[in-house]
């Protein structure tokens, strides 16, 4: 592997360092890191997708660090494929490479308004590897520019930008000016770190306007309907959201929490053991599911749930205090 810092290289450092990677590896896939981050991973032998799809949970440890990377699932793995092996000769192909003797690297400076710009080129891995069983999914996915940022928070947006040259198949989304739909979410994050939730909800709604099929946005949106007391209008939302992403953690979570609102409790719970159902790692949807268990008077399964919340997130105090709460209801329960 290889580590590509796209940001802080000259724009010929970045070509030089990806043809030199190709001419050592007869096999190679480019991958984003994050942002302007790049990783190149090589091989002798034909990399099979297939096979990282089937072993992706075969080690906990592995599995749990992906996790703590924003890297839940398979998909979420392979959709960070920026440029597969055809792409990378393609686009880098012949010419000079880094050698011991003769090392262009160190004649080259660094001019931030002349980075490289990594194309996006998806559709040869989806050819190439028909034997995925997520590959219809990550077709979806790799063609809406909206649910790839949902799947690939940091993707690269000069890299994202590209799509729109795509012609075929068509890419949706791929129009979006999405320099403006991150600045309008980090505006709403910031209120809404800030406590300024009406403002918060403002700048997600022009992003929503912006991009209406965004996953991200419309969980946004949700979350701050929901702590603004809009239970009604937060349902509306979240169905939009799985109208995209019916198989996501947080959508099945969120709409528990609205249905709770609206008293429509064994749907609710329903919701949020979906929710955990879909992604047992997450500390959030065990939290929700216990607290709201251990609420309407199921209280084993409520701290179980939320003993695996604070296994999962130690230092979280609120799943703290909520198992600590319900283990004193239970004992005060316990006849003396």
């Amino acid at each position: 592997t290889q580590w590509i810092p796209a940001y802080q290289m000259p724009a010929r450092a970045v070509t030089l360092a990806i043809r030199t990677f190709i001419d050592v590896f007869p096999h190679a896939l480019l991958f984003t890191g994050g942002y302007r981050e790049f990783i190149l991973v090589g091989s002798p032998s034909p990399i099979n997708l297939a096979t990282l799809e089937t072993r992706f949970y075969e080690q906990p440890r592995v599995t749990a660090d992906l996790w703590r990377a924003q890297v839940p699932s398979p998909l979420s793995l392979l959709a960070r494929i920026v440029q597969g092996d055809a792409a990378l000769r393609r686009h880098f192909g012949e010419g000079r490479v880094i050698r011991d003797v003769h090392n262009d690297l160190e004649f080259l400076f660094h001019d931030p308004s002349a980075s490289e710009v990594i194309t996006y080129a998806p559709f040869e891995i989806l050819d190439h590897h028909p034997d995925l069983t997520c590959g219809h999914r990550l077709r979806e996915v790799l063609t809406h520019m909206g649910r790839l940022r949902y799947h690939v928070p940091r993707y690269p947006l000069p890299t994202l930008l590209t799509a729109r040259d795509v012609t075929s198949p068509a890419i949706r989304l791929s129009d979006v000016d999405w320099l403006e739909v991150t600045r309008m979410m980090e505006e709403a994050t910031g209120f809404e770190s800030q406590g300024q939730l009406e403002a918060a909800y403002g700048s997600a709604r022009r992003a929503l306007e912006l991009a209406p099929e965004q996953p991200r946005v419309l969980l946004l949106v949700a979350t701050l309907q929901l702590r603004l007391g809009l239970a009604l209008a937060a349902l509306d939302t979240l169905d939009r959201f799985q109208r995209l992403e019916p198989d996501e953690e947080a959508g099945h979570r969120l709409l528990g929490t609205a249905l709770m609102r609206q008293g429509r409790q064994a749907e609710a719970i329903a919701a949020m053991t979906r929710a955990v159902e879909l992604d047992p790692r997450s500390p959030e949807a065990r939290r929700t599911l216990g607290s709201t268990l251990v609420r309407t008077g199921d209280l084993d399964e409520g701290i179980r749930h939320l003993r695996e919340a604070v296994a999962l997130q130690p230092n979280r105090r609120e799943t703290r205090r909520q198992l600590e709460v319900a283990l004193e209801r239970k004992a005060s329960q316990v006849p003396q």
